[in-house]
């Protein structure tokens, strides 16, 4: 009875790593698309499924480094700001981002990237950068 019992558990483990494994690859399945069709095709693919990226950016001197950001459409970034020198204000208009990152410490800003563009974010009137959202379709499988 000792022996049969730890059979069966053995069989319940493996059950349930078996499960996580098929609803892990159901849930990260890629967008595909018909190409004689107008409309994509969806597999269990939905945008927040991406994971966040970070992204760490440096203030000193009214600068920000690096100026330039790359996201691409419908996955969260997480800016990481380092405010070296006085406290910035990080602003993203077509965004409605208005943060603020006290100086010594290390901010942190959820960029929602859902529009494509090129965008431009400030602390000020010479402190600039630009942000480029890219189409989140480049890993698409096209039939």
């Amino acid at each position: 009875m000792k022996n049969s019992g730890k059979l069966f558990l053995f069989f319940v483990i493996i059950s349930i790593f078996a499960l996580a494994f098929y609803f892990t690859r159901q849930k990260n399945s890629l967008q595909t698309y018909n190409s004689s069709a107008s409309e994509p095709v969806v597999d269990s693919f939905t945008p927040t499924n991406i994971p966040p990226q970070t992204i760490s950016i440096t203030a000193n001197n009214n600068t920000f480094d690096p100026s330039d950001l790359y996201l691409v459409q419908n996955q969260d970034t997480i800016l990481r700001v380092d405010a070296q020198d006085q406290d910035y204000i990080f602003e993203l208009k077509e965004f409605d981002i208005y943060a603020t990152a006290p100086q010594g410490q290390v901010s942190e800003i959820l960029l929602p990237a859902k529009a494509i563009g090129t965008f431009t974010y400030s602390c000020g009137p010479t402190c600039t950068g630009q942000v480029h959202v890219e189409d989140n379709d480049a890993d698409a499988v096209y039939e």
